[in-house]
């Protein structure tokens, strides 16, 4: 370390380097880490609280404590439920053509 400041003295660069082991960072960056790891979080489950059920489809909430809610379903369009608590669990409820072969008595 000795060697890397007479280089830098001999160059003409002035700096200030702790000689013990760390240099912290200054306070600011470990509330600028707190207020980002906030803001990740609160997005996160800002985008994940959003459920888009499409037309022809219906959408039925499942709780993690209470079970099935059996008197809630989701209807067309956006809907909104508690993240990492409800999950959303989706149907296509649209009708589908069957075909059915008859026989017909007529040539």
């Amino acid at each position: 370390m000795n060697a890397f400041k007479n280089l830098l003295n001999r160059l003409g660069v002035r700096i200030n380097i702790p000689s013990g082991g760390g240099g912290g960072g200054g306070k600011g960056l470990g509330a600028a880490a707190v207020l980002l790891t906030i803001g990740s979080v609160a997005t996160y489950g800002a985008y994940k609280s959003i459920v888009i059920i499409q037309p022809g489809h219906v959408g039925i909430i499942y709780n993690r404590f209470s079970g099935l809610r059996e008197n809630v379903a989701l209807k067309d369009g956006i809907n909104f439920v508690i993240p990492w608590f409800e999950r959303p669990i989706i149907y296509d409820i649209r009708t589908r053509p069957q075909l059915v072969n008859t026989n017909s008595g007529s040539k």
